[in-house]
């Protein structure tokens, strides 16, 4: 994911990350009701337990995604009042930040793959 530091490019750049976190997060809620459903179907102690693991694992990611909106909101609200005050958006802080961002989503988007490939491998298994 190419990280771009102008201020419109920044902009930008947050309409398509939340838009992004706002997929994955309603991905976790579809991937917790097909781990219920197929866990309803189910009476064996191992398969309850994975259930229950990967829903924990899914909270969490919703947590780290609902944690990454907020800061991204956050730093949208931070470009607006340097534009608000006419002050130089080239600091560095700013742009490290956008940065950062940009890596953390990138990082939870794996992880998001790799968390769906072993909720869709325990549904494939569990029978």
């Amino acid at each position: 994911m190419e990280i771009t530091s102008s201020v419109s490019e920044m902009h930008s750049d947050h309409s398509e990350w939340i838009s992004k976190v706002k997929f994955y997060e309603e991905e976790l809620d579809l991937l917790s009701e097909t781990i219920d459903e197929h866990v309803g179907h189910s009476s064996g102690k191992e398969v309850l337990a994975l259930g229950e693991q990967l829903q924990n694992r899914i909270l969490i990611q919703k947590e780290n995604f609902d944690r990454i909106k907020h800061g991204i909101r956050h730093h949208e609200t931070a470009i607006k009042r340097f534009l608000a005050d006419d002050t130089d958006l080239q600091d560095p802080a700013m742009s490290e930040q956008h940065k950062q961002f940009g890596e953390e989503l990138s990082y939870l988007e794996k992880e998001f793959q790799n968390l769906k490939n072993q909720i869709h491998q325990f549904i494939l298994h569990k029978n």
